[in-house]
């Protein structure tokens, strides 16, 4: 009786084992999906939120350049620039 108990119990923990383990592999299937659509989503955002801001500092310069040469043609000629 002892012997089939003990059989018994060996093949549950088999059978236990290979069901965790397929169960464990389809969880990590379904968690690298998802990290790779949040990194694939990420990625794209981030490339947006670069190319806003580059368009955003082109747009900043334009002024401040016209700014400043507005300021250096109103500036009355140097002495020691002769």
């Amino acid at each position: 009786m002892a012997a089939e108990l003990k059989t018994h119990l060996e093949e549950m923990e088999a059978r236990l084992k290979a069901h965790t383990s397929v169960e464990c592999e389809k969880i990590e299937t379904k968690l690298l999906r998802e990290f790779w659509k949040w990194g694939r989503t990420s990625d794209v955002r981030t490339r947006q939120s670069m190319e806003n801001t580059n368009a955003l500092n082109e747009r900043m310069l334009n002024p401040e350049d016209r700014i400043s040469a507005l300021g250096r043609s109103r500036l009355p000629p140097r002495a020691d620039a002769a």
